[in-house]
């Protein structure tokens, strides 16, 4: 992130909005179309004509939990690469 914020307007759900973000203009709109992509799908995905509100939910919950996911990966990356370092640091020591 830079420290110069720019207004933006996006379209999600057929609705656009104003945003002001100091992400770059690439990183809002593909964000934006991630939404907007995951929401069509959920409303493509219901039987019924569910409103924009509880779409909206859904969205966010299946992007939280990717977060999570991807959170708790790096996570387990990390202590992987630490329990490495540790080992060879063992093993140089007993050079």
């Amino acid at each position: 992130m830079n420290t110069d914020t720019k207004a933006y307007k996006v379209t999600i759900f057929n609705k656009e909005y104003s945003l002001i973000s100091d992400e770059s203009e690439k990183h809002i709109l593909e964000a934006a179309q991630m939404v907007d992509a995951l929401m069509k799908n959920l409303h493509d995905g219901t039987k019924s004509n569910s409103d924009i509100q509880k779409l909206s939910a859904f969205a966010a919950l299946q992007i939280a939990s990717s977060l999570l996911h991807s959170k708790n990966l790096q996570n387990k990356s990390k202590k992987a690469v630490s329990d490495l370092i540790t080992f060879i640091d063992r093993q140089l020591s007993e050079l």
